[in-house]
């Protein structure tokens, strides 16, 4: 038998950086990407993507999985970019707005890599990778911004890849809004 799209059900620790899944938190249930951060030796973190946020956290932010349980698309997912001019901006969006960075180094979405509640710390996570971009090494490494000139999504889609694409997660700070197409998650 097949199933559309091909889905798995793993533990977090068996996925693969860049890997896409769904997964469930506090009565919740939200997008993820395995992120990979060199900083700490490669350690694999949850790259959560909404459309509900762990502890009321506004917007995307890297937290440490805890033996999740997750269904997993693996890398078998489209991101849809705006094909229109104001889904775009040639400014770095205040941090309230959810945005994928592109430059002709590779696409990249910004995540709150702070720590602390309240606290952003602007990071970028490589979308093909799931590597988060720091520059230096050894203990002066940290969190960098892509190389290349970059533009910034305002306006995108996570897609299934079947024949009639399915969203699995959409986002428009044009008009606040964000939702989830594809059917709730119970695990």
């Amino acid at each position: 038998m097949q199933t559309l799209p091909e889905l798995r059900v793993r533990r977090f620790a068996q996925l693969d950086s860049g890997d896409l899944f769904l997964w469930r938190h506090a009565e919740r249930a939200s997008v993820g990407i395995v992120a990979e951060d060199p900083i700490e030796n490669g350690r694999k973190l949850i790259l959560s993507l909404g459309p509900d946020f762990p502890h009321d956290v506004i917007g995307p932010l890297l937290l440490y999985p805890n033996g999740t349980t997750v269904v997993s698309l693996g890398k078998e997912y489209v991101l849809r970019l705006p094909v229109q001019p104001r889904g775009w901006l040639d400014t770095l969006p205040p941090s309230d707005i959810r945005c994928i960075l592109v430059s002709e180094t590779g696409v990249y979405i910004r995540v709150n890599g702070g720590l602390r509640p309240g606290q952003f710390h602007a990071c970028y996570v490589d979308l093909s990778t799931g590597l988060i971009v720091t520059r230096g090494s050894g203990a002066s490494q940290q969190f960098a911004t892509p190389s290349g000139i970059p533009a910034f999504a305002v306006q995108w889609e996570i897609v299934t890849t079947e024949k009639k694409p399915r969203v699995i997660l959409a986002y428009s700070s044009l008009h606040g809004d964000e939702k989830e197409a594809s059917a709730e998650l119970s695990l």
